[in-house]
């Protein structure tokens, strides 16, 4: 080693003994950064108010300090402020803060983007980057300092102004590598984001949305960014619809199985009938280019997140992750849809076949999270929507999920005849939602009929073909001419082809041509779900035959009802004291203005509801000739909450002894 050598990395050590991981987080995003800096650095001086937030961000990154409650800047930031420049700033970053210049010098050879620009800096430095954030804070300054630009496609490329600011610094090289910070560094979550996770309330999120997710696409983090980013102006939900069939393919009913979950965990709101807008904390997300902050929003609005990163510490089987997520109230596919999620944004990994486990910066992570106990202490069910247990089968409807997924991508599955498992499973399925279902299967019969009773007392029934693929795709070469003489044989009124997934446009028009309706195995879940969740009737779950697309609506016009009903029980509790009640219109004029704004409809439809004398929650005070005006109170709701459940606990012991 020559001593010029030494020399060389001496000062390299020196430099990097000096410097700190985290660059200043200014609010705004691109683009404002350094005049939001300036201002404020410009405030501190002049002890002016400041932001506490912008505040807060600069002492993190020792931008600023505070002595006995006093706040200063340091010496090269007040030296800065007499010359604000860009350039100069830049000289200050190059200083104080790991591998920021080294970021740039990455960009010197081919135009980069973030995972390139991370994976290139971990070779070269062998440091422990886990998340794209540290790139993506140093990559944001550079361009802010315009060191470096995008050209597109996420990719970035460096500045002649970059080109000769590299010329004039002291880049560490690769030989200090051992004082490099290789410990975890966690960006903290912005304003609304962990005002949310300070504001949890546990019980609250106990009750939240527990039917399973569903995310569309290759990739679920980026399927939830872009409906983010789609619905930032706000959007309507045809446009949502047209946007989600264009970029996944889905269909209208898988539509609404991605919107819901979206709303309930807060990232979407309906600020109008049929119009959404992505949320304050939403757009804050996308704004930080850090997918931890995804999950600290999810963790804050639904259950069994950071506590499932924290079921991972060491590598757990996902047999047992499912067992303790019942603990939490909830079933094994809602574990798998957000498993998906949290290994994409790399706080989950996968070290073996059915393992997982926490990474570093998932166990750093959940540190930070305020975390739930337990709903129970033990496996069994504890009322969960999503775990409710078919009658004839004992079977959950996770299990009944699980084994649908599982056996329509494999024909042999459970070590059963080609295609048995799938065809069992579709046919307790729709028992599950009280149908009723046979297996036939064999040669020259349909492999499932269901029969169901519609509201005229008429009876229909339905074919159904069964179809498991080892990659789970079904084309038009699997919808057979030969499933019309299984409908004549069984004197049915519908076919139906079930299977994982379809090809394509082709498949849809073979199947259109032969009055054919076609049914993935996530359609089939959903209905099942909500069939459980809200009581559907086996004649409106028969609209998967004929008209999914109006089932998929009535859906979700039935959870906006049992949505509404809170708000309307305590619109009506919140009467004035010297009135007997409020009437419709007085709880429509409350309403109105709130994110839910019901429709007088909608209200006439709850109150009907509700005022009934088998449930009794509302109670009619003074009458009127036009309904809109008759006066309701608020009865006890305690007897009618007891009346219903012992109302429920009769008919299911009926519908049981009717099973037998």
């Amino acid at each position: 080693m020559t001593e010029d050598f030494s020399i060389t990395l001496r000062n390299q050590r020196a430099k990097r003994a000096e410097q700190r991981s985290s660059l200043p987080q200014m609010p705004g995003g691109k683009g404002v950064q350094f005049d939001v800096l300036h201002r404020a650095v410009r405030g501190v001086q002049s002890d002016e108010d400041v932001d506490i937030n912008i505040i807060a961000a600069l002492k993190h990154s020792g931008l600023v300090v505070e002595d006995a409650g006093t706040l200063r800047l340091p010496e090269d930031l007040a030296i800065w402020l007499q010359e604000p420049t860009k350039e100069k700033l830049a000289q200050i970053f190059d200083l104080r803060y790991l591998l920021f210049s080294e970021t740039l010098e990455a960009l010197k050879g081919e135009p980069s983007t973030y995972d390139e620009l991370l994976r290139a800096l971990r070779e070269k430095y062998d440091i422990h980057w886990e998340t794209k954030y540290p790139v993506t804070t140093r990559v944001n300054w550079l361009e802010e300092l315009e060191l470096c630009e995008a050209i597109g496609w996420r990719k970035y490329r460096i500045t002649e102004v970059g080109a000769k600011f590299l010329q004039e610094v002291l880049l560490v090289s690769p030989e200090v590598t051992d004082y490099l910070d290789e410990g975890v560094e966690l960006a903290p979550a912005p304003l609304l984001i962990a005002s949310m996770l300070a504001n949890i309330n546990q019980i609250q999120r106990s009750k939240t949305y527990k039917a399973s997710p569903f995310f569309p696409g290759e990739d679920p983090v980026d399927s939830i960014r872009k409906a983010v980013e789609w619905a930032e102006g706000r959007i309507t939900k045809s446009q949502f619809i047209s946007e989600c069939s264009s970029a996944f393919g889905i269909s209208e009913s898988s539509v609404g199985s991605f919107l819901h979950p979206l709303l309930n965990y807060g990232l979407l709101d309906e600020v109008g009938r049929g119009l959404y807008e992505s949320t304050a904390p939403a757009v804050e997300w996308i704004n930080s280019y850090d997918d931890l902050n995804l999950v600290r929003i999810l963790h804050s609005r639904a259950r069994f997140i950071g506590e499932l990163i924290a079921s991972c510490r060491d590598k757990t089987e996902r047999s047992e992750v499912y067992r303790i997520g019942e603990k939490y109230g909830v079933g094994s596919e809602y574990c798998k849809q957000f498993i998906k999620v949290l290994v994409s944004v790399g706080v989950l990994e996968e070290p073996g076949y059915l393992r997982l486990r926490a990474t570093a910066i998932g166990l750093r992570l959940v540190e930070t999270l305020p975390l739930a106990i337990p709903l129970c202490d033990d496996s069994e069910s504890n009322g969960v929507v999503s775990d409710f247990v078919s009658d004839d089968t004992g079977l959950k409807i996770s299990d009944l999920v699980k084994g649908l997924t599982e056996s329509s991508k494999d024909p042999k599955y459970d070590g059963k005849a080609l295609g048995l498992a799938f065809e069992e499973y579709v046919c307790e399925a729709f028992k599950n939602m009280g149908f009723s279902a046979m297996h036939i299967g064999g040669t020259g019969d349909t492999d499932v009929l269901v029969k169901w009773t519609g509201p005229d007392g008429e009876f229909h029934s339905a074919v159904i073909d069964a179809k498991s693929r080892s990659d789970g795709v079904l084309s038009h070469a699997d919808i057979s001419s030969a499933l019309e003489p299984h409908k004549k044989k069984n004197n049915a009124d519908h076919i139906a082809v079930i299977g994982y997934e379809f090809s394509g446009p082709t498949v849809r028009d073979v199947a259109a041509g032969r009055s054919i309706q076609l049914i993935s195995v996530q359609e089939l879940a959903d209905v099942m779900e909500a069939a459980s969740e809200l009581g559907i009737p086996t004649y409106q779950s028969g609209m998967l035959f004929s008209s999914a697309s109006e089932l998929g609506e009535l859906i979700e016009k039935e959870r906006r009802m049992v949505s509404l009903i809170p708000q309307v029980i305590e619109a009506f509790d919140d009467d004035v004291d010297d009135e007997p009640g409020l009437s419709i219109r007085d709880v429509y004029l409350s309403l109105r203005k709130t994110k839910a704004s019901p429709s007088k409809e909608e209200l006439s439809n709850i109150v009907e509801l509700l005022s009934n004398p088998a449930i009794g929650a509302l109670v009619v005070m003074n009458t009127s000739d036009d309904p809109q005006y008759i006066m309701y109170a608020v009865s006890d709701l305690r007897a009618s909450s007891r009346r219903l459940a012992a109302l429920a606990v009769t008919l299911g012991k009926a519908q049981a002894n009717g099973t037998e």
